[in-house]
């Protein structure tokens, strides 16, 4: 066997490797953008270290305290009128914790964290177009965070 040889089957076998990673990654997230998908209902709402009340949110804001995830959409039903607002989003799963992006009016990112417990979906985002990223699912005094916690609606 000759070093040509080796190193090519070496290189064969790095690069079926990393198909099999990108593959994986690929099918994680496409799975996690299912399990996303359908209404979810606020639970509580953490701004800036603050507890806010959501009937006062329910009264100003969000009819209906639901986030709907609609495929690449997450949409939200805003004041008494029910408009509706669409944010595309994207995933990265490839990461600890998971990354979720948002793209708002007039196309503002949020980026923000993710995670599944049970029926119940942790959001995290950073400030209005800014790179900054929480690294935890806190959303403490003095920092520019928004912690969600959302869980399924039943059908």
């Amino acid at each position: 066997m000759t070093a040509r040889t080796i190193v090519f089957g070496l290189v064969m076998l790095s690069a079926t490797a990393i198909c099999a990673v990108v593959a994986r990654a690929a099918d994680e997230a496409q799975t996690d953008v299912d399990r996303l998908q359908g209404a979810w209902e606020i639970k509580t709402l953490k701004v800036n270290g603050q507890d806010i009340d959501l009937e006062l949110v329910r009264e100003k804001l969000i009819r209906d305290l639901l986030l709907t995830f609609q495929f690449s959409n997450l949409v939200l039903e805003v004041g008494e009128g029910a408009e509706k607002l669409e944010a595309p989003y994207t995933l990265d799963t490839s990461t600890d914790p998971k990354r979720m992006d948002i793209t708002l009016n007039e196309g503002k990112m949020r980026a923000g964290i993710y995670r599944f417990d049970g029926e119940k979906l942790e959001l995290c985002f950073g400030p209005d177009d800014s790179p900054q990223r929480p690294k935890t699912f806190e959303a403490p005094d003095g920092e520019p965070f928004v912690l969600l916690v959302l869980e399924r609606k039943a059908s």
